[in-house]
């Protein structure tokens, strides 16, 4: 293929708000903590990577999370994100990675957590960051040196970590 290196990133939604436990899962909007985390990690994915694609769960806390990206005409909302498992996010990935050097995955938990573990083997240093829990608001950036249709867990690595607690403490 054309494309030497393909490269994933994996946002967990920002920290949501348990206060209205009547409101179905789906709706659960950010409390002031998540809003405050997603400003810091959106400037860290725009520092740091350029995503052309960005594919985002159409729960309302991963809503409210990517919109404080800048460009929002990259932004696509799916369902399949919603509950979607580690191997439901790979599917994703090589589905609509086409000629995109770098896309975005703004998900959830257990799906993000385990894909990142399955990765973790092939970049112990980095994966010390995220072995133990993958908190809210966290990215895990993950590349490949292939094209999209045949990237796998096999064959790809880690190659960054962040989250809002560890780049505050950065500050």
């Amino acid at each position: 293929g054309g494309i030497l290196m393909v490269k994933l990133l994996l946002w967990r939604h920002a920290k949501s708000d348990w206060d209205m436990p009547e409101l179905d899962d789906h709706e659960r909007p950010l409390n002031k903590r998540g809003r405050r985390d997603r400003e810091i990690m959106a400037r860290y994915i725009e520092n740091n990577f350029a995503p052309t694609l960005v594919i985002c769960s159409t729960a309302r806390r991963t809503r409210e999370t990517v919109v404080t990206l800048c460009n929002h005409d990259i932004i696509t909302y799916s369902s399949d994100l919603y509950q979607a498992m580690h191997t439901d996010l790979m599917n994703i990935a090589k589905r609509n990675g086409g000629d995109h050097d770098c896309i975005l995955l703004v998900a959830h938990n257990p799906g993000m957590e385990m894909f990142a573990g399955r990765m973790a083997q092939t970049s112990p240093e980095i994966a010390e960051r995220f072995t133990m829990k993958y908190p809210t608001c966290s990215v895990a950036g993950i590349s490949w040196d292939c094209d999209w249709a045949d990237i796998s867990f096999d064959n790809g690595g880690v190659i960054d970590y962040e989250n809002p607690a560890r780049l505050i403490g950065q500050e």
